[in-house]
């Protein structure tokens, strides 16, 4: 990360000879940082003087810039699934939240699921699978939002939490 002309933060991707290349240099947005994509595409996050914070993904010689997410809502980046989709949550004041998921080309969008309860993230199973909370318990549901799973179903035993998962 480097600081730009107006005081915003660019992404650089950096050789082992030192040498540098700018991937997101927008002068009037931050940018910031959140993961590598299994293809190589560096994901991140950008915050303009006019918008909220959005998602993108970028390949490391600074090319094929891709909007995941850019929307009038602030996107929380939640993690890369180990087959590769990018997912992020979105709560926007007044609206239920959402949980999306989109590859890291841009490509397949998929609503993982949208509702009036808090959405939290839990994490990503081996396989790709993605665990979330909702209204105090923890699902399981395939990385394109099919087949959820209640894994809790037990509303009276308080605020579940995802740890972890095995192979």
């Amino acid at each position: 990360m480097a600081q730009g002309p107006l005081g915003a933060q660019d992404l650089l991707a950096v050789n082992t000879a030192g040498g540098a290349t700018p991937i997101a240099a927008d002068p009037t947005a931050n940018e910031l940082f959140l993961a590598v994509h299994p293809d190589g595409r560096v994901i991140y996050r950008a915050y303009g003087p006019s918008e909220q914070w959005d998602l993108y993904s970028v390949r490391s010689d600074g090319a094929g810039t891709v909007a995941l997410a850019d929307g009038p809502a602030s996107e929380t980046f939640w993690g890369v699934t180990p087959t590769g989709r990018v997912v992020w949550a979105i709560d926007p004041a007044g609206t239920p939240g959402q949980l999306w998921s989109i590859n890291g080309d841009g490509t397949d969008a998929r609503l993982l699921r949208e509702s009036a309860e808090v959405l939290v993230f839990g994490g990503f199973t081996k396989t790709g699978k993605v665990a979330y909370l909702e209204a105090g318990d923890l699902f399981l549901a395939d990385h394109d939002g099919t087949s959820p799973v209640n894994l809790t179903q037990n509303p009276t035993s308080g605020t579940q939490s995802f740890v972890g998962s095995y192979p």
